[in-house]
């Protein structure tokens, strides 16, 4: 089975094959050990040509780093070290046609992207609150949108993913809410929107998708 993670950056690449595709990493961690977790699952699928870390809690990477990028993977815990000049980045990255999937507190208040990526649009949802709910939680595919036999073809962020357990935190963002034109993929077992897309004129040729997690692993952050 293809972790969540990988079948969402493949889906969201615009690489011509698996092995090609170029992921970086963005996170704000409040332990760099967050970051180097999340690169290492990712690595060892075997499915990405390159995997890269940049901690944003310190420094950001120039808007050319970031093009050389086909899919670029942002969250936080910590605040963004400057989530208005982060955003401005992002924004012109997914005009440019690169995929963007945002992550744990970067759709939370008080740690989300700001910027041009929060004021013309490109969030797929509003802000909510970084929540621990506990429970181990699980997500699932709304109709239409998942893999059945028969054959019936799903969306392709969930092709490959049978199950997906959130762990004993199951730390999701809670109380957002859908943008207009944003398409919502999967729900959390709470009702909490777990995989939210947004495509089209507003994003220009790049694609935006928010899934509510938080990266890293209990072999990180028990």
């Amino acid at each position: 089975m293809r972790p969540l993670w990988s079948c969402l950056l493949l889906a969201m690449s615009s690489a011509a094959m698996a092995q090609d595709t170029q992921v970086a990493i963005l996170g704000s961690p409040f332990d760099a050990s967050f970051n180097d977790d999340v690169r290492d699952y990712l690595s060892c699928t075997g499915l990405f040509g390159q995997v890269d870390v940049f901690d944003v809690s310190a420094a950001l990477p120039t808007a050319d780093q970031v093009a050389r990028y086909d899919t670029v993977l942002v969250y936080s815990d910590a605040p963004f070290v400057d989530p208005i000049a982060l955003g401005d980045s992002l924004a012109s990255f997914v005009q440019q046609g690169g995929g963007v999937v945002l992550s744990g507190g970067s759709v939370a208040d008080g740690r989300a992207l700001e910027g041009r990526f929060l004021t013309q649009g490109f969030m797929p949802v509003t802000t909510g609150t970084l929540t621990p709910v506990g429970g181990s939680r699980t997500l699932s595919a709304l109709e239409g949108y998942a893999w059945e036999i028969g054959p019936v073809e799903g969306h392709p962020i969930l092709y490959g993913v049978n199950v997906f357990d959130g762990g004993n935190a199951s730390s999701m963002v809670t109380g957002t809410t859908l943008v207009p034109m944003a398409e919502r993929i999967a729900d959390w077992d709470n009702g909490e929107p777990a995989v939210v897309t947004l495509e089209g004129p507003l994003v220009g040729e790049g694609r935006v998708a928010m899934v509510n997690v938080f990266p890293p692993s209990s072999n990180a952050d028990s």
